[in-house]
């Protein structure tokens, strides 16, 4: 997610409040809170391929 670095950098270095936040990138004020409090950013795990099992139905 991209979004959550330009939050963080919007808020620390150029003091852009939270509802303003809000407001631009149409998100609730909860979600800026949980991104401004993120330290780094978020690794989703990737999924592993699975095989697709035959049914036995001769």
């Amino acid at each position: 997610m991209q979004v959550i670095p330009k939050i963080r950098r919007l808020h620390f270095v150029e003091k852009v409040a939270i509802s303003d936040l809000a407001k631009q990138f149409n998100l609730p004020r909860p979600s800026i809170r949980k991104c401004l409090k993120t330290v780094e950013e978020l690794v989703y795990p990737s999924h592993q391929h699975q095989s697709y099992l035959k049914l036995d139905g001769n």
